[in-house]
């Protein structure tokens, strides 16, 4: 019974393509350090100012930078293509 559950979820693995390089807190902790380096990048207001908080990150920046690793490359081929793509239509 194990065996099977276990060679089933082997079979399942293989066919991902895109594995995301994540901690425990997944996409919610990674929203959060996206979050502190914006706020980290602002100017720091004057006494007079009231700053908005920064925009929260979109879907697709959080899905690249699950696909990150730290040398700054992607976890496979088609992440990476799949970023471009990405990119393309965001930016044209």
């Amino acid at each position: 019974m194990l065996q099977e559950k276990r060679t089933k979820g082997q079979a399942i693995g293989k066919q991902n393509k895109n594995l995301h390089i994540l901690s425990h807190g997944g996409y919610r902790k990674l929203e959060e350090k996206i979050l502190k380096e914006k706020e980290k990048s602002r100017p720091s207001p004057s006494e007079d100012d009231c700053l908005a908080p920064p925009s929260p990150p979109s879907r697709h920046q959080k899905w690249k930078l699950a696909l990150l690793r730290s040398l700054g490359t992607y976890t496979s081929e088609t992440a990476r293509e799949i970023s471009e793509k990405i990119v393309r239509v965001n930016f044209t």
